[in-house]
């Protein structure tokens, strides 16, 4: 966000009029997951540092409205971008009208491709999980399937779309070339999908999986639907092999492949799932610091 407003948008550049919503994710005194705590510490002091105009919103609706229209004369007549400071659970919960359309005949959930994965990766391979619901499962599933052995695993708790560059940083100086196995999300991937052109390591082993949505933060549907994802890694240099996979049987035999022979690049394997999710999926109970 910080780039862009300044390099762009602030009246020393442009001078584009906008209200833009930001998120207090971690605010002092607040109980928030470890991954927002730094960020929503220092939050106020990047806004301030930014200087730009900044609006808490209200959570009465007449007080809200009347703030949003007070910034947004603000910024058109000042031709600057207007910050609306928004705390957590100002807004209650939303069901979405549109829900994301998927294939309702699709067998496996993101919780059984993460199972077929490891069992199929076995412990040959060491394992990076992406932002969000992906990596809360991968925790429980270690947790209670595996003793509770987390040695294997990276978790992104933060950083969506970094996922697969951690990996690919693991597999390039990985001792043996031993697989490193990036279990990423169509949301993530699609956030920062440029990164895919400089994943060169072939132990590289980059399983995308596909449910269409941002599950983790609402469900909103994601442009993976209409995009030829293996097509993509191929032309962006994962080969030989880029292929999609729908049932246990062949994410199976397509990860234990993977991991098993030596390649000439890194192989990317499309894994569409349906959407779901425990409720009563818990998080990780050890910190970020004693997972590394």
């Amino acid at each position: 966000m910080v780039n862009p407003l300044l390099s762009l948008a602030h009246p020393g550049v442009y001078g584009i009029p906008m209200l833009v919503l930001v998120g207090w994710r971690g605010e002092p005194g607040v109980r928030d997951e470890p991954q927002h705590k730094i960020m929503g510490k220092l939050q106020a002091g990047i806004i301030q540092a930014m200087d730009l105009a900044c609006t808490e919103l209200p959570t009465e609706n007449s007080e809200a409205l009347e703030a949003l229209e007070a910034a947004a004369a603000q910024s058109m007549e000042s031709k600057t971008p207007h910050l609306i400071l928004v705390r957590k659970d100002t807004f209650s919960r939303y069901t979405l009208e549109m829900a994301a359309e998927y294939d309702k005949t699709l067998p496996m959930t993101r919780e059984n491709a993460i199972r077929v994965v490891l069992k199929a990766g076995g412990d040959q391979a060491t394992y990076v999980g992406t932002t969000g619901f992906l990596s809360r499962e991968l925790f429980e599933i270690r947790a209670n399937e595996y003793g509770g052995d987390h040695s294997q695993d990276f978790l992104c708790v933060g950083n969506m779309g970094h996922a697969g560059s951690i990996a690919e940083g693991l597999a390039t100086h990985m001792p043996s070339k031993s697989p490193v196995v990036c279990m990423d999300g169509d949301g993530a991937l699609l956030m920062h999908m440029g990164s895919m052109a400089t994943n060169k390591a072939e132990n590289l082993v980059h399983v995308l999986i596909n449910n269409g949505m941002h599950e983790s933060v609402g469900g909103q549907p994601t442009a993976a639907a209409g995009l030829n994802l293996c097509g993509i890694a191929r032309d962006v240099g994962y080969y030989p092999t880029a292929i999609r996979v729908r049932t246990e049987e062949e994410l199976s035999s397509a990860v234990a492949d993977a991991v098993a022979q030596p390649h000439s690049g890194p192989v990317f394997i499309e894994v569409l799932v349906k959407p779901g999710v425990r409720s009563d999926l818990g998080r990780p109970t050890t910190t970020p610091q004693g997972n590394k």
